[in-house]
């Protein structure tokens, strides 16, 4: 695990979902055995919800207060 290297996203989001390619690739790493950090929209499709889901994934709301 140390070799490994964290992968940042910096929004999957309703814009971001239009594109097939983005949304293969981003499945692609969501296969990888390496960290991945990004932000997600709170609402979106079904492909954002499916992200959201995934057993692997872990989300924390961040707000101003």
């Amino acid at each position: 695990m140390a070799n490994l290297k964290i992968i940042i996203i910096d929004e999957i989001g309703k814009m971001e979902c239009f594109s097939q390619k983005f949304k293969d690739f981003l499945w692609n790493l969501l296969s990888k055995p390496n960290p991945l950090l990004g932000s997600i929209s709170l609402k979106g499709n079904k492909f954002i919800e499916k992200i959201k889901h995934l057993p692997e994934v872990r989300l924390v709301e961040v707000s101003k207060e």
